[in-house]
């Protein structure tokens, strides 16, 4: 689709969701005419989003193909992209991901842009800066804990690092422990009004840090940052991305700013993969580096034969991605299954509610517990006591739960996820299972509870492998040495 072709289009946004939200405000700040949201959550239908309406899919089967441009404005790019190729709209012409869209409208402007951002001189010998964005603030996920990893490692080594805050509201007291680094710390609000002049607002700050590198975390605002201020200073600017997820969506938003990053950083060998495959000409830029965590050793044992076996799960209580609908039905088959057991349940979400309810008419109090968010430097305690560590999930990149875990003793059983076959092998220290076996992983939950003598001997074997791979220093050096400008 050319350029030209796309200003003279009416837009429709396909994926009401946050997503789309801020495709939206990035389309307002350059007055394109955004006609209605379409979804394919049917609860949506006929409501309003963002003061745009939300249409049923089927709406793309009676429009004038040659008015409109759909753009889609979701995580579901894969299963969208074939949703509306099912009804004759073809990529780059009829439809375009939201990646590819803001990309190319930037590109349209860049000149304009690039005027925006202030001349700086920088002196030879400065110190390079990396940046290291949290895009949805102090919360409690994988993202945001290998970010407080990495920034507190290299302040300890090497006191060059800073992290942008994108969600300043969203902040968790378990962080505090970072406090003595408040001054590196940039807190920073998109406004969604005012989308493109916040991008330009930001670019000008950090200018002010030259020489610096860019970690955007999967950041929108962040790639289009690091795109222009690599396009203004290219000798001063290092765009790293680390691939957090295996997403469909990640992968287009990498492709999509390849062209500014120097180097790609997968946190598994799956994603390493499929990544080089989508970029075959960068294969030599993108390397995989499993996560670091920070271990205590602190497993003191595991339940005897007469003692409950203990299943620990950690992360949000959500259907999507986490399949915590599979958690409730494995909840109601090992009440059946006649075994002695405790699942003890840390996160917070829409399942939260759903499960409580379910106890508690159960009568199930004594064996099921839910602790809502644990800080996370409580989490090594929290998985020295678990027996089993339990995921259902249908992705992942690789889950720095699992990691902790594993590294706190807790035998895996987990459905065969990106990241998964680095540190599990098969029978020998957990085991593996395909998406949505539930009977198979209450097959081998049987099997641990029968067999106690292999938690030890599962256990002692993650441990090792968690500290070979995942050590923290060695991982902060990794980090450092790639961020260096070239």
């Amino acid at each position: 689709m050319m350029c030209s072709n796309r200003l003279n289009k009416k837009i429709v946004i396909f994926g009401a969701s946050n997503s789309g939200k801020k495709l939206l405000s990035f389309l307002k700040s350059f007055n394109f005419d955004i006609c209605y949201f379409v979804d394919n959550d049917k609860n949506k239908w006929g409501k309003f989003f963002c003061d745009k309406e939300i249409k049923e899919p089927k709406i793309l089967k009676k429009i004038n193909k040659e008015d409109y441009i759909i753009i889609i404005g979701s995580m579901f790019i894969k299963e969208i992209s074939e949703q509306l190729e099912s009804l004759g709209y073809n990529i780059n012409e009829d439809y375009i991901t939201m990646h590819s869209f803001i990309k190319k409208s930037i590109d349209d402007n860049f000149n304009n842009i690039l005027d925006s951002i202030k001349e700086k001189s920088v002196g030879k010998h400065k110190t390079n800066s990396i940046f290291i964005t949290l895009p949805l603030g102090f919360i409690l996920g994988g993202v945001e804990i290998w970010s407080i990893l990495a920034f507190k490692g290299l302040n300890e080594k090497y006191n060059n690092s800073y992290l942008i805050n994108l969600n300043p509201k969203n902040e968790n007291k378990d962080y505090n422990y970072i406090k003595n680094y408040e001054n590196k710390i940039l807190n920073y609000n998109i406004k969604e009004n005012n989308y493109m002049d916040s991008i330009i607002h930001l670019c000008n700050q950090l200018t002010n840090h030259l020489p610096i590198t860019i970690i955007p975390n999967h950041s929108e605002e962040m790639f289009i940052i690091g795109y222009i201020l690599k396009n203004k200073y290219p000798t001063l600017v290092n765009i790293v991305s680390v691939l957090h997820s295996d997403l469909n969506y990640a992968y287009d938003m990498n492709k999509c700013y390849s062209d500014s990053i120097c180097k790609f950083v997968c946190v598994s060998e799956e994603i390493d993969n499929k990544f080089k495959e989508i970029l075959p000409g960068r294969q030599i830029d993108i390397n995989n580096k499993v996560s670091p965590v920070i271990m205590k050793n602190i497993r003191k044992s595991y339940s005897s034969e007469k003692e409950p076996i203990k299943i620990g799960f950690a992360g949000r209580l959500i259907k999507e991605q986490k399949r915590c609908d599979l958690l409730m039905e494995l909840i109601k088959k090992l009440k059946n299954l006649e075994i002695s057991f405790e699942i003890n349940i840390a996160g917070e979400g829409e399942y939260y509610d759903i499960i409580s309810e379910y106890v508690s008419k159960q009568n199930l109090a004594s064996k099921i517990n839910l602790y809502g968010i644990i800080p996370h430097n409580r989490m090594n305690n929290f998985w020295a006591s678990q027996d089993i560590y339990l995921n259902v999930s249908d992705y992942e990149g690789t889950s720095l739960a699992m990691l902790e875990a594993l590294g706190n003793g807790a035998v895996p059983i987990v459905t065969g996820v990106s990241g998964v076959q680095k540190v599990i092998d098969n029978n020998i220290n957990g085991f593996i299972v395909e998406t949505g076996s539930v009977n198979k992983i209450l097959e081998y939950i049987k099997y641990l509870y029968d067999n106690r003598y292999k938690l030890q001997e599962f256990g002692q074997k993650s441990i090792n492998k968690i500290n070979n791979i995942c050590c923290l220093n060695n991982y902060v050096t990794y980090l450092h040495d790639i961020c260096e400008l070239q």
